[in-house]
């Protein structure tokens, strides 16, 4: 197999199931580098457990086989992204005496084999490495092992940072590569700090359900200068009306809310908030007690092309079926995501564009999708929203390939699909 990997390719690899050897998979993986695609269709359990599952996290495994799918191309490289390590010897003869440490981001170490001295000589000098101690089963993983130490940023090729409960990164000098950073813990002010510091930062992220004082620590952090284009919120609650005053809203593009206690849904604070939103093309919002309709309403003219709303209240159906004039206008629409607890469902109705709660129904969709089921869609298709291609409903996943085609999933059961032509 050798002679294979002499010349350098850089197309797509496919890689079918077949019974290889350990030895023979890590020396494909240690010429990954030279791919800009890896095409994995069907990938036995061998190859799963070597970690492919944490290079990616979009795996469809199917526990009943021992066959795993992979459902879709990934383009990225893999060397700034992942290794493999089985044995501490391997790893600093391939990895850790090559200098090749600017490349890797995470490391994974058997529980088995992890020396605290290695341990201790890579946090000092590779900050930016992320590293996990795994059961020798390699399958059973029991958490993340991390240091507690403030350490320097160090990375230049570093793109995604995330602070957990027990990680903690500061940073100490000007940044221009991360452009994710990704609060997952109680947000300090110590860790508010190192925003200003990361001159690139497109995407925040605060994942804090507990915080009672996130926008006082926010607004000392003095953010109005970082270009954002993605926002994500999830808190306990927060004033709408405060962001304007934090961050600059004129970037942002993406803005996703969530909230976790019980609190009335601030509409008017959304509907100020939106209009200072000027390039918003994507809303989220995910609150306990809020109504659908209303959301849409409020959003009317902002030129907004993915809308996703989560609630724990009924969305009601017997409102969207008949098209009110402030529904129709989102025409730039692309993918609808609505969320609720499903009403009871009223009396069949002979009308093409209603939309009742069969959404949320076990059926099995090749064998039972009714006439009304195919008219509801065509009633979005042809009921002025043109550009839209998907659409989830209490679950059902409707993704729309043409004028004369809709394939029908439910979630979870996502073997439940079907593809109707009408």
């Amino acid at each position: 197999m050798k002679w294979f990997w002499k010349k350098k390719y850089n197309g797509r690899l496919p890689l079918l199931p077949m019974n290889f050897s350990v030895e023979i998979f890590y020396e494909i993986f240690s010429h990954l580098n030279q791919f800009d695609i890896l095409q994995v269709i069907l990938i036995n359990k061998q190859f799963y457990e070597l970690g492919i599952r944490e290079l990616y996290k979009c795996l469809l495994v199917d526990n009943g086989t021992d066959r795993y799918i992979i459902s879709q191309h990934m383009r990225t490289s893999f060397t700034t992204k992942y290794t493999i390590i089985d044995g501490i010897q391997l790893f600093k003869k391939k990895v850790f005496k090559r200098k090749r440490m600017k490349f890797v981001q995470l490391v994974i170490f058997r529980r088995d084999t992890c020396l605290d001295a290695i341990y201790q000589d890579m946090i000092r000098k590779y900050p930016w490495v992320e590293i996990r101690i795994m059961d020798p089963d390699f399958m059973s993983d029991k958490g993340p092992f991390y240091t507690n130490q403030k350490l320097k940023l160090q990375a230049k090729t570093l793109t995604r940072l995330k602070i957990e409960p027990n990680l903690f990164i500061k940073v100490e000098d000007d940044n221009y590569s991360i452009i994710e950073y990704v609060i997952n813990t109680t947000p300090t002010p110590v860790l508010l700090s190192s925003i200003p510091k990361l001159k690139r930062l497109e995407t925040l992220c605060i994942l804090d359900p507990q915080s009672n004082h996130l926008i006082t620590d926010l607004q000392s952090s003095q953010l109005s200068d970082i270009c954002l284009k993605t926002l994500i919120l999830k808190v306990s609650s927060i004033q709408l009306s405060s962001l304007g005053e934090i961050f600059n809203l004129t970037t942002i593009t993406k803005l996703k809310l969530e909230f976790t206690k019980n609190v009335a849904a601030p509409y008017e604070e959304l509907k100020t908030l939106t209009s200072n939103l000027p390039r918003l093309n994507s809303i989220s919002i995910n609150w306990r007690f809020t109504n659908a309709v209303i959301i849409m309403d409020y959003l009317v003219g902002k030129n907004i092309r993915h809308i996703s709303v989560k609630t724990n209240e009924e969305i009601d159906y017997s409102y969207l079926k008949y098209y009110p004039t402030n529904f129709m206008k989102h025409q730039q629409l692309i993918s609808l995501h609505l969320w609720g607890n499903p009403p009871t469902p009223p009396p069949p109705v002979k009308t093409r564009s209603r939309l009742i709660s069969w959404f949320s129904k076990k059926e099995t969709p090749c064998d039972d999708l009714h006439t009304s089921k195919i008219n509801a869609i065509r009633g979005f298709i042809d009921g002025g929203f043109p550009n839209l291609n998907q659409i989830i409903l209490n679950g059902w996943f409707f993704m729309i390939t043409g004028k004369r085609e809709v394939k029908l999933e439910h979630w979870p059961n996502s073997h439940m699909s079907c593809i109707c032509c009408f």
